[in-house]
This record gives structure tokens, sequence and C-alpha cells, in this order.
């Protein structure tokens, strides 16, 4: 039976290219970070997106926007997860953005369309 290859010694050209979604660990963590800003835009919009379809247009706009790069972290951190779901770091990082999905889909819950 073949022993399973931790990440680091699998060579990088058999690995995910992570660095197509954040070049570093630090801009995932970053961007992260950034997620509460970009909800207070959309919060801060919420008394006025129906006063005119600009308005709700602006707001679904940076709404969609956020979704997308919500996306692009779960997909950072899922990747991640499958190349070694041992690393307690993954984990961590996996926990943490689903955290951050939770809160932000709780407070822009608003704005859910079904």
């Amino acid at each position: 039976m073949e022993q399973r290859l931790k990440r680091e010694q699998v060579p990088t050209e058999q690995t995910w290219n992570l660095k197509d979604l954040f070049p570093t660990q630090e801009a995932y963590v970053a961007e992260l970070n950034d997620m509460n800003v970009e909800v207070a835009k959309i919060i801060a919009q919420k008394s006025s997106m129906t006063n005119s379809s600009k308005a709700l247009y602006q707001a679904l706009e940076t709404y969609f926007a956020l979704k997308g790069r919500l996306w692009r972290l779960s997909a950072y951190v899922s990747l991640k997860q499958s190349a070694d779901s041992s690393n307690a770091e993954n984990q961590a990082d996996a926990a943490r953005v689903d955290a951050v999905i939770t809160e932000i889909e709780t407070q822009l819950s608003f704005l859910r369309i079904n």
C-alpha cells in the first residue's frame, strides 16, 4: 500500500496553483479582512436602495461583486483543504471563511434573492 504524501512532498506541478486565486497567504488574509468594509458599504445603502432604480442597481452590483469575492475566498480554502485536510492551518482558514460567510449572509439577509 502506497503512503499518501503530504502536500509539501508533492511536486509543485502536480498541485493546485492557488496563486491564480491569491498570490500569497497575506493577500488572502487581506481580502478576508476587507469583507467587513464591503458589507458596511451595502448596509449603508440599505435605506436608500428603494429610492430609485439606480440606487437599487448600485446596491445589487456591490452585493454581487461581494458574492464573487466570497466565492473566490471559499474556493481558495476549499482547494487548500482538499490538498491536505490534516493541516491545521488549512482547517483554521476553512473555518474562518465559513464563519465570515455566515456572518455576512446574516447581515445581508435583507437582500436575499430566492
